[in-house]
């Protein structure tokens, strides 16, 4: 079923959108939503049915995080010693791959 977008029509006849709701995302400005015409719905499906996953997943970053977490845990080092030690290395290492 479409839901086609509700206007509405001002003294010179001239039609708005209505919105059908306004969402909010705490600290961000709201939005309003509209429905959905026939083309944005051909749109939108297209892009649902063309679209796939990466199943390529790099997990360096997390092992890079963990590696050194386990320095800090063990009382080896202060925590802003482990967090710029994380930094250095993540940063090194997307540098590197870029």
């Amino acid at each position: 079923m479409l839901l086609t977008t509700r206007n509405s029509v001002d003294g010179a006849g001239k039609e708005t959108p209505v919105a059908k709701m306004e969402i909010l995302f705490e600290g961000e400005e709201s939005m309003e939503i509209y429905c959905m015409e026939e083309k944005e719905k051909e749109q939108l499906l297209r892009l649902i049915e063309t679209a796939s996953l990466n199943d390529a997943i790099d997990y360096t970053l997390y092992y890079i995080l963990q590696e050194e977490a386990q320095g800090y845990f063990a009382g080896d080092r202060t925590l802003e010693e482990t967090v710029h030690r994380m930094q250095r290395r993540a940063v090194l290492y997307v540098t590197e791959r870029m």
